[in-house]
């Protein structure tokens, strides 16, 4: 007799679901709803906002925002990218974890909104056009024979505040790396110190790629860290480029400028990742390329050989101030190719413990730099009948 009970067991539901990260395994898909709904709740919540306000600003039905907070119908990728043009988020981290942390209560919204306001204004200390100077990487490593004036590389960097609906600020950058004279990059900045809005500045920009040709237009972000200030630039798909300066929590009411260190590609037939320093200033400075070279060089002889000097003299008197017989034995040519041997030799220990190891933009050298562009600063004010506070 044939056995007719169904022994076989449900198998589950794994048909994959679509969103806009791609087709995701149920499972995930539960998981990721949730997210959302958690950021989207979050989101609401700390813009004061309600469901049909939220849905009136991205341009979605009432019922449709219902169904993405409720979790039963995943967002579409251009509601998604509404959000970020309104609030700023990220979308990869909206829908990889709950990066918007709810609010306990409304002591402690204002506590944060305080706060974030003064970090924008901090921020907006920052923004404006600033003359960029570093050096020129383009020759063979090791070949390098250009003077200060034929190595110094210029640029000009805008610094410049997103418009979103969020408390936290959001700014980025765009660069004109790469320019060979120091006329054509002041050039550059004055047109762009003319400008009044972030559309006049696309538009030149724009025009500049268009009509110039210009293939040395970098984009990116401006954010600060506890102690730094980092500006991550793009250049298309040839090129990448991170700066890192001092965060100057400064009672001045701008930023004029200070020295920090570039990491990016190499430029010329070589290409290489190359770190470097780089000098900003606001004011297009009159300094000499001799002396703007100085204070890009990487290290400057500062360290102490206290050890390796009182070791020389020790050696230098069993040298010549003995009366071991031994020594005696070797001729005074002899005796100079010795010291010449032990000089070189812990000249090279010191190099490459104190300058082949890494080199460090530090505070005094930032300090240096600041001192330099704010006599630049100085006569600009008195150029323009300005007092240093009043812009």
């Amino acid at each position: 007799m044939r056995n007719t009970t169904n022994n076989s067991k449900k198998k589950p539901d794994t048909k994959a679901v679509t969103t806009p990260l791609g087709a995701v395994s149920a499972k995930d898909d539960k998981e990721l709803t949730a997210i959302v709904t958690a950021n989207l709740k979050s989101l609401i919540e700390q813009n004061g906002l309600t469901q049909k306000e939220l849905a009136e600003k991205v341009g979605f039905c009432e019922a449709a925002v219902c169904r993405y907070f409720r979790g039963n119908q995943f967002p579409p990728i251009d509601f998604l990218f509404n959000l970020k043009k309104l609030y700023g988020i990220s979308i990869d981290d909206f829908l990889s974890r709950k990066m918007i942390e709810p609010v306990e209560n409304k002591e402690e919204l204002e506590i944060r909104r305080a706060h974030d306001l003064l970090e924008r204004n901090l921020y907006k200390k920052y923004c404006g056009n600033y003359m960029v100077y570093y050096l020129d990487t383009s020759n063979y490593k090791g070949r390098d024979s250009n003077t200060p004036a034929e190595s110094l590389v210029y640029g000009v960097i805008n610094i410049y505040e997103v418009e979103t609906n969020l408390d936290k600020p959001e700014f980025e950058s765009v660069a004109f790396l790469g320019i060979d004279s120091r006329e054509g990059a002041e050039k550059i900045k004055e047109s762009l110190d003319s400008l009044s809005s972030m559309e006049e500045i696309s538009k030149y920009v724009h025009s500049i790629k268009d009509n110039d040709g210009q293939n040395n237009i970098y984009i990116g972000d401006f954010e600060f860290g506890a102690k730094h200030a980092y500006i991550t630039l793009k250049h298309e798909n040839i090129d990448k480029a991170l700066i890192i300066l001092y965060r100057v929590d400064t009672n001045k009411p701008v930023y004029n400028g200070g020295l920090g260190v570039i990491n990016s590609g190499s430029k010329g037939r070589e290409k290489m990742p190359t770190a470097q320093f780089m000098a900003l200033s606001r004011y297009s400075l009159s300094l000499s390329p001799e002396e703007i070279h100085h204070e890009l060089l990487l290290s400057h002889p500062t360290f102490k050989a206290d050890e390796e000097i009182k070791n020389l003299i020790t050696m230098f008197k069993n040298t010549y101030l003995t009366n071991d017989s031994s020594i005696s034995l070797f001729s005074d040519y002899q005796k100079e190719l010795m010291l010449k041997a032990y000089l070189e030799d812990n000249i090279k220990k010191i190099i490459t413990r104190n300058m082949d190891r890494y080199a460090k933009a530090s505070e005094r050298d930032d300090s240096n730099w600041y001192k330099l562009i704010k006599k630049e600063s100085i006569k600009y004010h008195e150029l323009h009948n300005l007092s240093e506070d009043s812009e």
